[in-house]
């Protein structure tokens, strides 16, 4: 116990605007700017952590994270074919993230809190197709997928622990 202590605060805000057309379309645009305050871990950590399997070390000079964001959406509901598509992109000013050191401290790997600029950007989409409707019996099919790209700026170095690629389909 150092006896370290913090006090920080943070604002978040967001401004959208959906536009709905004809033929059940609906489109979407959104921008957002957050500040999150690194947490007690990040600021403090000096050890062991069983659920990362990890020795992790934090750093008590982090600072508040900023991001700018932007999401861009467009949505289908009603007929035989639904779904939606939306775009995003987030810039970070001292983005907090765990950096692998390639040490090993007592058979951990050592992870530290580090802060660095980074941007993420990426997709969802899901879309779904009615292929057979006879009174109360609908089958549909359902396709979907999304996708991060995360990268530490101005190198673009991907950072870690971000989810690959996820694609999905489902029969109802």
């Amino acid at each position: 116990d150092r006896g370290d202590s913090r006090t920080m605060t943070g604002v978040s805000g967001s401004a959208g605007l959906n536009v709905r057309a004809q033929d059940g379309l609906a489109f979407g645009l959104t921008l957002s700017y957050s500040e999150r305050l690194p947490g007690a871990e990040e600021l403090f950590s000096d050890g062991p952590h069983a659920a990362t399997n990890a020795y992790e070390v934090g750093d008590p000079d982090l600072s508040k994270e900023k991001s700018l964001g932007f999401d861009a959406s467009i949505k289908k509901s009603g007929g035989p074919v639904t779904g939606e598509v939306s775009f995003f992109r987030n810039a970070f000013t001292g983005y907090i993230f765990e950096s692998f050191t390639g040490e090993e401290i007592d058979e951990l790997q050592v992870v530290r809190y580090e802060q660095r600029d980074a941007t993420f950007w990426g997709f969802e989409a899901r879309a779904a197709f009615e292929v057979l409707e006879t009174g109360e019996r609908h089958l549909s099919v359902e396709g979907s997928a999304d996708y991060v790209r995360a990268q530490v700026e101005p190198t673009s170095e991907p950072l870690p622990r971000i989810a690959p690629m996820r694609l999905g389909a489902a029969l109802h």
